[in-house]
């Protein structure tokens, strides 16, 4: 009976996170008329590629593509390599406060963004990074560094410092052997960690929309809102601008969901 509880629990979840993912595309592959008309039809009765067309060649939309893919990728690299860093000292020394430590930085997540927004305009403003690729990628690796840098210390936790000792005494110095040998056996935590840094990035509103004035330089969450004109909602091109939008992100997850499963369950699997 538990189980049977369970699985009908995970359908629920399931049923409730892809209705709306399929009613997208359903509403994206709606000629006009059809996606107005009452009551609505599950699926279109004419499929057409109008709104896809009329996103991809509109204004600045692969632009917008385009910042949030420069942003996404340096986010992902400044994240990874200081929370690598970080998650090794926290994992191999022992120092005066370091759980304090450990602590605060894992409490700066509360900190909302809508708290945040407007001290980081201020500061954007006057240190000259606003509407540059700068200032995101140091706001996004900012506010997901401590938790990735939780995740790293947590499997660094898992691989034998003897690993490291053999590499010293085989030749290699401390570097040598944090490159040769720890950072290979970290690949399910890295992966884990840039998708949980892309996924940061490339689905954030907020401070891409405060930070952010020029079309130029506005990323694709930013670009989905514009959609939202003095005449309405452009719900078709809204709608298939969200699918071009997730594809990316939804792709990549897919393609990396073992070692992102592997880097997240680790530190738990270890310490249980």
């Amino acid at each position: 009976m538990g189980k049977i509880i369970v699985q009908i629990v995970l359908l629920m979840f399931v049923i409730l996170t892809l209705v709306p993912f399929l009613w997208t595309i359903s509403t994206s592959l709606k000629e006009t008329g059809e996606i107005l008309s009452y009551p609505p039809s599950l699926l279109p009765k004419r499929v057409t590629l109008h709104n896809y067309i009329k996103v991809l060649t509109q204004d600045n939309f692969l632009r917008f593509m385009l910042n949030s893919t420069i942003v996404t990728v340096l986010s992902i690299a400044v994240t990874l390599l200081v929370s690598m860093f970080a998650g090794y000292g926290a994992a191999r020394f022992h120092f005066p406060g370091k759980g304090f430590i450990m602590f605060m930085i894992l409490t700066g997540m509360a900190v909302g963004r809508f708290a945040n927004a407007m001290p980081m305009y201020f500061m954007a403003n006057r240190l000259g990074l606003l509407d540059t690729y700068i200032i995101l990628v140091f706001v996004y690796s900012a506010f997901i560094i401590p938790l990735v840098t939780w995740l790293m210390q947590s499997y660094y936790r898992t691989i034998p410092k003897s690993l490291e000792e053999a590499a010293k005494l085989d030749g290699c110095n401390s570097w040598g052997a944090f490159w040769r040998v720890i950072v290979p056996i970290m690949k399910p935590s890295l992966i884990a960690g840039g998708i949980i840094a892309a996924t940061n990035a490339w689905n954030e509103f907020i401070l891409a929309l405060n930070l952010t004035k020029s079309q130029d330089m506005r990323t694709l969450p930013v670009a989905l809102h514009l959609f939202q004109t003095d005449y309405g909602v452009e719900w078709g091109a809204l709608s298939a601008a969200s699918i071009i939008s997730i594809l990316p992100i939804l792709i990549v997850f897919l393609m990396l969901q073992k070692y992102f499963v592997q880097g997240m369950t680790a530190g738990t699997l270890s310490s249980s």
